[in-house]
């Protein structure tokens, strides 16, 4: 068998019959041959054990006759499979073609001792992206879903990073390596397992490797007693772990140019209007609206946000740069306050003066996307100009693949201060910023602003704005020395009141003169 796939469920049939067809789409004829199911009831209360025994023909089942939770559930399907690699997944997951196969080829790999992948909620928001130690405001460190609830398609969550933790909710691992630590640890009540197993496999000098570019579905809390035992869970992992784990913090600095996001600050007053979307987080989204709250600002209204996923971990910024989005927290809404989408509005800029250049080819690398980022060194390389190459996210197999790429070009970290990728867009002679992620090309548009210019992907709003002054990835190269009218045009037409002008002309939304 190459790998044993183990299932534990406790009631909710429908559920567990939903992931079982999932993983026959999935795998086809291969499941239940070279493909090892083992689906273990753990007592359930309803009839779930019939529609497993309706799989026994491809499936090892095992009935326990009381119920042993999570930890004891996985111990005892592991018990009964015999594959090189354990696959521990939850059956309120769905699975999709090729996620098994890449995260099992993942655990094959030497000093590697478990793998997780990015899991969606059905709604297309993160449930699971790494488990990092986050401190929080009592100097307490916790386990903590990264990216928790953030958007999706999150290029910062698409990444392959080594993380603290990955969730038992698909966990794949090795067997020996499961077997020589005795398992999960039956002490913990449906919580916390997943995190001392990884922390154990760790402290033996293994790998915990996050593929964010495989996606499961996840509905989380679909599993009864998923929650329970929370405070027990905790005296047990804190006793053990406690006085050995530490905050992440510098990870989150080298790998995504990230931070502790500040809470709310200002005073409270009533808001003008209502932003609706993400505002804290790192990703492209967030970014946009925070740039629409300071607009609004800008014109003289007070915006408040309702931000779905305030989060702990965003951009590395300046406090001067959060503040907006802080005094947009603060601020309170009536149902009479109108709401607006910032998602529609093209993205508004507000550029300083055009920088000299003379710093030869930056590169904004998705790092997220390898077939993507390969071209845009590709292009960087045949300037035969320096380069530098700040990625989305920076991991020692990143720095790797952008000095094979261009093994002349000096690796910054990511920039998420939009100041700071403004300075290093002022010494730049040319910009290369195509990735679809960004869908309002603000990054490039920042560079434009600055004076460099921009090599910038087909059809999005930079190749609309900028006309014949950007070049287009595969198409054409920008002309170069046109800093004064590159700056121009992008404080022209990406300026708050020229985005805002809709909004400002309709009756609901009006400046306002505030003392």
């Amino acid at each position: 068998m190459v790998a044993s796939i183990v299932i534990v469920c406790f009631g909710q049939r429908a559920v567990t019959e939903a992931c079982l067809d999932s993983l026959q789409r999935s795998l086809g004829p291969a499941l239940g041959t070279t493909w090892e199911l083992v689906l273990v009831d753990n007592a359930s209360p309803d009839d779930t054990l019939d529609l497993l025994r309706s799989w026994e023909d491809r499936a090892t089942i095992v009935a326990l006759p009381t119920n042993r939770n999570f930890s004891g559930g996985c111990n005892a399907g592991a018990a009964a499979a015999s594959g090189e690699t354990l696959v521990f997944l939850n059956n309120d997951t769905t699975v999709g073609p090729g996620a098994l196969e890449a995260l099992v080829e993942q655990a094959r790999v030497p000093g590697v001792g478990a793998v997780g992948a990015r899991l969606l909620y059905p709604d297309g928001t993160i449930q699971h992206a790494g488990v990092w130690m986050i401190k929080q405001a009592d100097r307490f460190v916790v386990p903590y879903h990264l990216f928790h609830h953030e958007p999706g398609d999150a290029p910062h969550a698409a990444a392959v990073v080594d993380v603290d933790c990955v969730t038992g909710a698909c966990l794949v691992m090795p067997a020996d390596g499961f077997r020589a630590l005795a398992g999960f640890d039956e002490q913990y009540v449906n919580g916390w397992e997943d995190v001392d197993l990884c922390l154990r496999i760790r402290s033996g000098g293994q790998r915990i490797v996050y593929r964010g570019d495989i996606v499961i579905v996840h509905c989380e809390g679909a599993t009864r007693g998923r929650l329970q035992g929370v405070t027990p869970n905790a005296a047990v992992f804190y006793a053990r772990w406690g006085s050995l784990i530490e905050d992440d913090l510098p990870s989150f600095r080298a790998i995504w140019g990230a931070g502790y996001a500040p809470p709310g600050a200002g005073p409270a007053e009533p808001a003008d209007v209502v932003v609706d979307g993400w505002m804290t987080s790192l990703g492209p989204a967030a970014a946009h609206t925070r740039a629409v709250i300071s607009a609004l600002e800008s014109v003289g209204l007070a915006p408040a946000a309702t931000d779905p996923a305030q989060v702990t971990i965003g951009p590395r910024m300046t406090m001067a740069e959060w503040a907006p989005a802080q005094r947009a927290c603060n601020r309170w809404s009536s149902d009479e306050t109108p709401h607006i989408d910032p998602l529609i509005l093209s993205t508004p800029i507000v550029p300083g003066g055009p920088g000299p250049g003379g710093h030869g080819v930056l590169v904004l690398l998705p790092s997220h996307d390898r077939a993507l980022a390969t071209i845009l060194l590709d292009t960087a390389r045949r300037t035969g100009m320096a380069i530098r190459v700040s990625p989305t996210v920076r991991t020692p197999e990143v720095d790797e693949f952008i000095t094979a790429g261009a093994p002349q070009a000096t690796i910054l970290d990511p920039l998420t201060s939009e100041m700071m990728l403004e300075a290093c867009a002022r010494d730049a002679d040319l910009v290369v910023a195509a990735d679809p992620a960004d869908r309002w090309d603000r990054r490039a548009l920042i560079c434009a602003g600055a004076g460099a210019a921009v090599i910038v992907r087909s059809g999005g709003p930079a190749a609309d704005l900028l006309e014949g002054l950007a070049g287009v990835l595969g198409q054409r190269p920008p002309p170069l020395g046109q800093r004064s009218r590159l700056h121009a045009v992008v404080r022209d037409r990406c300026a708050p009141e020229h985005v805002l002008a809709g909004l400002l002309n309709s009756s609901a939304l009006r400046p306002t003169t505030r003392a």
